[in-house]
């Protein structure tokens, strides 16, 4: 829920997965709630020391809660397939 004593600033970032893990965005950023799209490739996500869950191109992830975007740490599934994800959210 937006809370509508403070205007809401948007915020939008595209990842380009690698192989090796690496956060969501490396500037600290808490977002009041956000969606994280993955699209053309499977990614593993997690935090900075276990990325072992398993998200599929064309997944969508919601955060109704406060979430640190910098703590959200995404690799490739398959070598060499680097997936895209977007992620937008309200600061």
């Amino acid at each position: 829920m937006i809370n509508k004593e403070s205007p809401a600033r948007f915020y939008h970032h595209v990842l380009t997965c690698g192989d090796t893990a690496k956060p969501l965005d490396y500037t600290p950023v808490v977002l009041r709630e956000c969606d994280i799209q993955i699209q053309d490739e499977n990614v593993y996500y997690g935090d900075k020391a276990n990325q072992n869950m398993e998200l599929s191109a064309g997944d969508i992830v919601s955060y109704q809660t406060p979430v640190h975007i910098e703590d959200l740490y995404f690799k490739n599934r398959t070598a060499g397939s680097n997936a895209t994800i977007v992620v937008v959210g309200i600061i």
